[in-house]
């Protein structure tokens, strides 16, 4: 993998137009707009084996031990040198880790309803950060899925704002984890910094790669 000197324990760095983080020999690295595809930043972080997710706002998430594609919205995995990633373009990047395991989740509006981020209280002495993804200034919702976070006893960030309805997905999955450590996480909105990330809700096409590996 690609090395950055003086890195700083669980400290963001922006170098080669890529957010990391270390801690330990964990690795967490989340892309810009600069990027278009997986394979054009794994030839730049120097990363030959990695896996990636079909995802579909599911709360289905999978143990994986090499290569491929998984049909889930969270992986985790025992192996060292293998990367995992997330695509985002708003939705909420979760990276969760103990001395055993490593692991991401994908979690919009309909994962965090369905609760996937409790599925990290399935280990002990699990650790996590989060990436960017839309904060409750700018992710505007209709009634009916306002409706849906509460009938699943969610629905804690609900604000109003000039007569519409505000969710922040960081907070509900916050509440949804528990009192599990956070470490530094990365807890920027991607429409308030679209010229950065790219954003759904802005319009974009692209996609946001959340990635992390144990070395």
């Amino acid at each position: 993998i690609y090395i950055i000197k003086n890195m700083k324990e669980n400290e963001w760095i922006f170098n080669k137009n890529l957010y990391f983080w270390s801690y330990n020999n964990i690795r967490v690295i989340f892309s810009t707009r600069a990027y278009e595809s997986i394979e054009e930043i794994m030839e730049v972080l120097q990363i030959k084996n990695y896996a990636y997710m079909k995802q579909t706002h599911s709360s289905r998430v999978l143990e994986v031990k090499e290569d491929g594609v998984y049909m889930a919205d969270g992986i985790f995995t025992k192996e060292k040198n293998l990367a995992l990633i997330v695509k985002v373009a708003d939705c909420l990047p979760l990276f969760f880790f103990n001395d055993d395991i490593i692991g991401v989740i994908h979690a919009g509006w309909r994962g965090t309803v369905k609760k996937i981020a409790s599925f990290i209280r399935n280990f002990d002495n699990i650790k996590y950060i989060t990436g960017p993804s839309i904060r409750g200034c700018c992710y505007e919702v209709g009634e009916e899925v306002v409706k849906k976070f509460r009938e699943e006893n969610l629905g804690r960030s609900v604000k109003k704002m000039d007569g519409k309805y505000h969710i922040d997905i960081l907070e509900e999955n916050k509440s949804l984890i528990g009192n599990l450590e956070e470490l530094n996480s990365l807890p920027l909105c991607t429409m308030c910094n679209s010229h950065i990330f790219y954003s759904y809700r802005n319009g974009d096409k692209g996609r946001n790669f959340g990635i992390i590996i144990r070395r």
